[in-house]
């Protein structure tokens, strides 16, 4: 897969700070949209980044310290169109459709701890079926729908929601964010 062997395109003195990637195409797109037609919107977004598989992003340091790491990512980059994927993009779009945004990045909680607030959520509405978000179609969903998403210099990825996103569903913050 060449497009991993290459670095992330340069942003020159903010790429220390990390980066904001925008949302695909026409955005922001609303849910009625993403529920429309998800398998052309997936296709899109795994097309505009070649680093975002249904899992999260690949870091470049797994690619150096695990040699199947980028075969690992190009399967689950295919597997991101399959009906298991859809429905995590499309349980993902469910919650951020509720969720109110913030105007600045919220970098108390990255996406992992969200795509953990949006299981919650389906959990609470349906508390036998099942509920799993991956992040990277978490991450697929808050870009179509016009959110903010930031990728540290750690490869961290956090988005621009509100913490009172969170509160209903029993969470006060992402062990993971710095």
């Amino acid at each position: 897969m060449d497009e991993l062997t290459r670095q992330r395109p340069s942003a020159g003195p903010e790429q220390q700070k990390g980066r904001e990637t925008g949302c695909v195409a026409a955005c922001p797109r609303t849910l009625t949209d993403l529920e429309a037609d998800p398998l052309a919107v997936i296709a899109e977004g795994r097309e505009a980044d070649p680093f975002l598989s249904w899992k999260g992003i690949i870091r470049p340091i797994d690619r150096v310290i695990d040699c199947d790491a980028t075969a690992r990512h190009a399967a689950r980059r295919a597997e991101m169109t399959s009906p298991r994927c859809v429905t995590q993009f499309l349980r993902a779009a469910r919650f951020i459709e509720q969720a109110p945004p913030s105007r600045r990045i919220n970098r108390r909680r990255s996406t992992y701890g969200w795509k953990h607030v949006a299981e919650r959520f389906h959990k609470a509405m349906d508390p036998s079926g099942d509920c799993y978000v991956g992040e990277g179609m978490f991450i697929l969903a808050a870009r179509a729908m016009g959110l903010m998403v930031h990728v540290d210099r750690h490869e961290d990825t956090y988005v621009n929601l509100s913490e009172r996103a969170a509160t209903p569903w029993g969470d006060s913050g992402d062990g993971a964010a710095p």
